[in-house]
């Protein structure tokens, strides 16, 4: 019996104008599927930045990856193919991690990096343990991340407004 080849991820949303990068670790199965980031509607995500950066969630794909330009913010995830059962990120074998020192110099504007759950951040440090721009985990926008509440996520989350406010103040 042939081994099964394994899953590649999506890739990334991020151009010049991004200031921050946050890193998910793997698509779920809808994601891929759909080839959308967070297309799983129990997903937090998209609600989630749509409020801390006070704007409305989008609906459509286009308006998401819209949203994330217009706010500076890249998107990708920390493992760009592995092997994986079901979704939960507690069973993914054999990762092969995206090149995000080799993303990071592509588009030097990036000054920060968010990793969306715990697995993503562990992946990350221990890849990238003396990577010199900022790095921080936040809570993961999973329906199986249900021990926190969708506030408290929020409010973690603002972390990426105001490094990215930091970053590039605006010329308002």
């Amino acid at each position: 019996m042939a081994k099964k080849a394994p899953l590649k991820g999506l890739p990334p949303i991020v151009d010049r104008s991004s200031r921050v990068l946050v890193l998910g670790s793997f698509p779920s199965i809808i994601s891929r599927e759909k080839r959308e980031y967070y297309a799983h509607p129990r997903n937090y995500f998209w609600e989630i930045i749509a409020g801390v950066v006070g704007e409305r969630t989008p609906v459509t794909y286009r308006r998401k990856k819209a949203l994330l330009k217009k706010h500076k913010i890249g998107l990708w995830d920390i493992v760009g193919s592995c092997y994986l059962e079901g979704t939960q990120d507690s069973m993914i074998r054999g990762p092969a991690l995206n090149d995000i020192a080799g993303l990071l110099i592509k588009y030097p504007n990036i000054k920060a990096v968010f990793l969306g759950g715990k697995k993503a951040y562990s992946l990350f440090k221990r890849r990238y343990p003396a990577l010199k721009v900022p790095c921080e985990c936040l809570p993961s926008t999973s329906p199986a991340n249900a021990g926190q509440s969708l506030g408290s996520k929020k409010s973690e989350w603002e972390k990426i407004i105001r490094i990215n406010n930091k970053c590039c103040p605006s010329k308002r």
